[in-house]
């Protein structure tokens, strides 16, 4: 099987049309573009932003706090996310996409393929007027500790893991009032979380859609630990295609991957889903989050849907490192490779439905084996957003020189302005330089995401007006500039004496262009 150029990066147009072979294809559209996402798709994130897509997190089209939803729908940041992708161009936030081609996948952008088909009323551009598909995330309410999962998506890891304050409430009267707008012109939503069926959000955006779009598709990607009269209520109501996260076929590792979880109380619900969906015309679906803890169990897990009548949704785990099969040694991805045809062989012909997605795992491997290591997202340039999402084995301690290099054309104080950022991106340490040229304080900053040091920068700057990105050995090199400023900022691992990366210092140095 043939490998894609390793030349690909997110700052490079990708064509990747012809990758989304699967499937009949679409009927056509006024708009001619490789993903759709942008033109009828609209995300919304815990935090209050609203995006293109959930797996584009890096270039937010607005904030619920910052502007009313029909602003921020057809507004100019989504606008020029719409020319770019339009010219095939991935660099505005897009890299996941770029990450699963030179991995030799179908890239993401394929889900929104039916959109395509259902349009709905257009403007003369051929823009859709109103979103066909909305995916809702309100909600970090959760009652499991996932072992991949992040306080962002579970209450309970930001409660008892993390040791941070609940998220703030930023859905309000308003955002539901706009809402109202929006449902009559949906053909699909999806909810996910933390667990839907606890966030009080859902229940809200459910009754509106009872109300007003009943028969509309409704997705709802669940752990499967709830059922109760209100989860009956939504059942009875909407037309729901009920996804249940399994990610493993013994209860053992399931337990263990989905901490606080029941998997005989898991199974009974599923059970009841899946009889709900019979009944009711749709169809349920289990969700697998493939890891180096639970790839034994895959084609287990894919026999066991295969009786059921199930299909299954595979998602490869690319953060934390620990759990990404992406990082797994040359030896131990070739035995996991091993490992796969032999049971497709094996058992290949009794996976009618998902013998497709055990094929696209074992082209994969093949495809990073092929490019001698697995292309990981921390290759694609991040935003300034976020960190690199470092190798966690390394040969050593990281030497300060290169950075101190980078930085000392910007003067003598330039690494006085210090960042320490672990690799979830929880702010660590903060340098008194630092703070003040983000025009904040230690306190502030500390114990905050990444997130929160460009948006200091933005308060006292006003937006980037532009981004370069330069990839060295074990450092990003990043110049942002703002209309009176110039950060030249350096990202590197803090490796102990081991070569254990689990924290980032982000230094940076700041030149006045006014």
């Amino acid at each position: 099987m043939s490998t894609l150029s390793r030349q690909v990066r997110r700052a490079v147009p990708v064509r990747i049309k012809q990758r989304f072979g699967r499937g009949p294809a679409p009927a056509p559209v006024s708009i001619d573009t490789p993903c759709f996402a942008p033109f009828s798709n609209m995300y919304l994130f815990t935090n209050g932003d609203v995006r293109a897509c959930c797996v584009n997190d890096l270039y937010p089209l607005g904030n619920i706090t910052e502007a009313r939803l029909p602003e921020i729908w057809g507004g100019a940041r989504q606008a020029v996310l719409r020319d770019k992708i339009v010219r095939h161009d991935f660099s505005a936030g897009c890299d996941f996409c770029s990450w699963e081609i030179e991995g030799g996948m179908t890239p993401y952008a394929h889900v929104y393929d039916h959109l395509r088909t259902e349009p709905g009323p257009t403007r003369p551009d051929g823009v859709p007027e109103y979103p066909r598909r909305i995916e809702f995330n309100l909600s970090n309410s959760c009652n499991l500790e996932c072992k991949m999962c992040a306080g962002e998506l579970s209450s309970s890891i930001r409660i008892h893991r993390e040791k941070l304050p609940p998220l703030p409430k930023v859905w309000d009267d308003q955002f539901f009032e706009d809402l109202r707008a929006f449902i009559p012109h949906l053909t699909e939503a999806s909810f996910a979380g933390g667990e839907p069926f606890l966030g009080a959000e859902n229940f809200r955006a459910w009754e509106l859609m009872a109300e007003l779009n009943p028969g509309m598709r409704v997705l709802i990607t669940t752990n499967g630990t709830q059922w109760n009269k209100r989860v009956e209520r939504v059942l009875d109501t909407l037309e729901v295609w009920p996804h249940i996260s399994l990610d493993a076929h013994t209860k053992e590792t399931f337990e263990y991957i989905r901490e606080k979880a029941d998997h005989d109380v898991i199974m009974a619900n599923l059970d009841r889903l899946q009889a709900y969906a019979e009944e009711r015309g749709t169809e349920a679906r289990i969700m697998h989050c493939l890891m180096p803890q639970n790839y034994h169990e895959l084609c287990d897990l894919l026999l066991f849907a295969e009786d059921r009548g199930l299909p299954v949704t595979i998602t490869v785990v690319t953060f934390p490192v620990d759990f990404a099969i992406e990082r797994m040694d040359r030896a131990d991805l070739e035995q996991v490779h091993a490992l796969f045809v032999r049971q497709y062989e094996q058992h290949g012909d009794r996976l009618v439905r998902n013998g497709a997605a055990f094929l696209d795992q074992i082209t994969r491997i093949e495809n990073w084996l092929a490019a001698e290591r697995a292309p990981h997202r921390a290759d694609a340039p991040p935003a300034a957003t976020k960190i690199m999402e470092f190798d966690r084995q390394g040969a050593g301690p990281t030497d300060e020189g290169p950075a101190r290099a980078v930085l000392a054309a910007y003067g003598p104080d330039a690494w006085d302005n210090v960042v320490t950022v672990d690799a979830n991106g929880t702010v660590l340490s903060c340098s008194p330089g630092a703070a003040e040229a983000l025009g904040r304080a230690v306190d502030e900053l500390v114990g905050g995401r990444t997130d929160d040091l460009l948006a200091a920068a933005t308060s006292r700057h006003g937006d980037p007006v532009d981004e370069q990105t330069t990839l060295g050995t074990d450092l990003i090199d990043r110049r942002l500039t703002w209309p009176d400023a110039e950060f030249r900022v350096v990202i590197q691992p803090v490796r102990d004496e081991s070569g254990w990366a689990d924290e980032a210092a982000i230094r940076f140095a700041v030149r006045t262009t006014a």
